[in-house]
């Protein structure tokens, strides 16, 4: 990722659990993008992204997901949703976050990139995922 500007936190691992994003065109699976792999998956138009995106409204470097393995700066472990500094935004259950700011992502939630029709649901072991933290 020659042009991503970002700083892995001290606590990036690879997830101890299997965690994949449904992907969904017009409500219909066209693939997953599985998240196990590495400490953070990266979203955008740029030829080195680990998931290349082809909407005119996504940027070069996106959105990554980062996985965190320990509790830091009052976040939980695990996965979390980073915009880039995108222009056109990220969105997590169709609000838009906050740009170069940590979101907790969990089973279940919809993400969109941009203007993309495009959605990805997080999927994995819900029963490894801590209930007593907000959402």
């Amino acid at each position: 990722h020659k042009g991503l500007q970002y700083d892995v936190p001290e606590s990036s691992s690879i997830p101890p659990a299997q965690y994949t994003l449904e992907v969904l065109r017009n409500g219909t699976i066209v693939g997953n993008v599985d998240l196990s792999e590495r400490a953070y998956t990266v979203f955008g138009r740029a030829p080195d992204s680990d998931v290349i995106l082809e909407n005119a409204t996504i940027s070069r470097y996106h959105a990554l997901v980062q996985y965190k393995s320990e509790f830091e700066h009052g976040q939980a472990a695990g996965l979390y949703l980073y915009d880039c500094g995108s222009t056109h935004g990220t969105f997590v259950n169709k609000k838009r976050i906050e740009p170069k700011v940590y979101v907790r992502i969990k089973i279940g939630h919809l993400i969109k990139f941009g203007q993309s029709t495009r959605l990805y649901i997080v999927q994995g072991d819900s029963t490894i995922e801590d209930d007593t933290s907000m959402s």
